[in-house]
């Protein structure tokens, strides 16, 4: 059965036999063509002849994060999320559904981390591997190792000057904001979880805020942070410490409109929202319209 594939978590560029007959060039070639047993056979003879180069953990932490990865058909009495197909009983008349889940062999996701810590120890300036990393903790719902190792990425950034390596080791151009835009992007990913990961989002935003103090989204994700954890009060001053730093930020300006609607201080929300609908887009504008309705300030 073929690998089923999580993403493609690094792309190299470097050329066939870099390191003799094995790269990640011969990987993606054998992944695309679905060859299991060429990845297989590939893997077990570059283990024995890797010399410690990033490739070799790189592919192998895609190998086993592929084979970790399994479908399983499950059959339930509540209606899932999602494709699935619905099952009736013929005696009884009752309704069951058959879906797919996806889950993930622990033994085998565990070969792969061993893999990745070890390319990390040996190339510790590897964005890449880390990145990969943290998105195999993301798909497996390991929010607190996503986090931790997401803050450590940055403090560890920090150290350097965010002077970071991407694939086929090349420098990272413009590190700051690299890792300002992609730490967001996190936080973005954990907003979108249903589960409350307020406690992950307000850790990752204070240490961009310590890292970057004059960062709009650093201060913007802390206060949303707050936010979702129906914290109000607690969430203003970073918003407000954003909206000092930009002043017409569209995201800003609603969130806090909306903190002050929701402690009941009509007049300072409705100026935020006054503001919003002066510098928000087509979509913003309507919904200062919607918000100053029900706060009585139709215009």
């Amino acid at each position: 059965m073929p690998l089923k594939r999580i993403l493609v978590l690094w792309i190299s560029s470097a050329a066939p036999g870099l390191f003799g007959q094995y790269s990640m060039v011969e990987y993606h070639r054998l992944d695309r063509s679905n060859d299991t047993a060429g990845i297989r056979l590939m893997m077990e003879r570059w283990s024995a002849t890797q010399k410690g180069e990033a490739d070799y953990f790189i592919a192998c932490f895609n190998y086993s994060a592929q084979r970790a990865r399994q479908e399983v058909v499950v059959l339930t009495q509540e209606e899932p999320d999602g494709q699935h197909f619905a099952v009736r009983d013929s005696v009884n008349g009752t309704i069951s559904y058959l879906s797919s889940v996806t889950q993930y062999d622990s033994a085998r996701l565990k070969a792969g981390f061993d893999c990745i810590d070890d390319g990390m120890r040996k190339h510790p300036r590897r964005l890449d591997m880390r990145f990969g990393k943290i998105y195999v903790f993301g798909i497996t719902e390991n929010y607190t190792a996503y986090t931790d190792l997401l803050i450590q990425t940055l403090r560890d950034g920090a150290a350097h000057g965010q002077r970071w390596l991407w694939t086929d080791g090349k420098k990272l151009k413009k590190g700051n904001d690299f890792m300002e835009e992609n730490a967001h992007q996190y936080i973005v990913k954990l907003f979108n979880v249903e589960a409350d990961l307020s406690v992950n989002i307000r850790a990752i935003a204070q240490t961009m805020t310590t890292l970057w103090p004059r960062s709009v989204v650093a201060h913007a994700d802390l206060g949303l942070s707050y936010m979702l954890s129906g914290a109000f009060q607690e969430a203003l001053p970073h918003l407000l410490h954003a909206h000092k730093l930009a002043s017409r930020d569209q995201v800003v300006l609603s969130n806090i409109g909306y903190c002050y609607k929701q402690l009941g201080e009509t007049q300072k929300a409705i100026t935020y929202y006054r503001l919003l609908k002066k510098n928000g887009s087509k979509s913003y504008k309507e919904l200062a319209d919607t918000q100053l309705a029900e706060l009585g300030a139709a215009q």
